[in-house]
């Protein structure tokens, strides 16, 4: 009987160590994928556009990633990060587009499931559906999270900020305080103030960010050549 238990204890150990063995070369293998995915994201990121070959080069690394890999929330992050790309690469043809984002929309919902506190995924799933038209509590619940998760994250404020900007008009009520207090927090940074004027210039609508400038006195926005010229007209 002992000799039988001695024997049993063993075959559970081999198997046990079997066991880790297969998920430390998994993940390894994974991880060869994502960091070639993660390179490409990288790069775009930098300013440098995809081009369709990078693009599927890309898509085919992070499916194999999943393969090997499919419960991390860090990869599923990656592969919806990919998909946002590939949805503005095909912006000239918008059922793609929407297609691409509603795919990003879904690893976004996947990578939150597993890592809850991560404002950067509540605030892109919050962008896509402002570009989808969706405003619903479905929305209002992202911009919550986000801002609950990241109140002084960048990628929320200059996400909430640019969002309040864009679709200023068509915005449900219940936002436009995460709006504004965004927009205030981006222009008391110094790294970051002017790039949002900019953009609220390019669309047309520096007077929803110098209003918010002038309302919270923050002097250095209020004192900038777009806010100026914003005062003159």
């Amino acid at each position: 009987m002992k000799r039988y238990c001695s024997v049993l204890i063993k075959l559970l150990a081999l198997g046990l160590s079997l066991y880790v063995v297969f998920c430390a070369f998994s993940y390894g293998v994974g991880n060869i994928y994502y960091l070639k995915l993660d390179a490409y994201l990288d790069r775009w990121q930098r300013n440098k556009m995809p081009t369709r070959d990078e693009l599927d080069d890309a898509l085919d690394a992070g499916k194999k990633m999943l393969r090997w890999h499919s419960d991390n929330p860090v990869y599923l992050s990656a592969l919806a990060k990919l998909h946002e790309w590939r949805a503005y690469k095909s912006y000239a043809a918008p059922e793609i587009s929407v297609k691409e984002q509603l795919q990003a929309l879904s690893f976004y919902k996947q990578a939150t499931s597993r890592k809850r506190a991560w404002p950067d995924n509540w605030i892109a799933m919050a962008r896509i559906k402002a570009q989808l038209g969706e405003f619903d509590l479905e929305f209002m619940r992202y911009v919550e999270l986000s801002d609950s998760y990241g109140p002084f994250n960048y990628a929320v404020n200059n996400g909430l900020a640019k969002i309040q900007v864009r679709y200023f008009d068509v915005l449900p009520a219940d936002f436009y305080s995460y709006g504004i207090k965004h927009i205030s927090r981006v222009l008391d940074n110094n790294r970051y103030r002017y790039a949002l004027l900019k953009y609220s210039q390019s669309l047309g609508r520096s007077s929803i960010v110098c209003t918010v400038a002038k309302i919270n006195e923050v002097e250095r926005a209020v004192d900038s050549s777009i806010c100026q010229a914003r005062s003159l007209e």
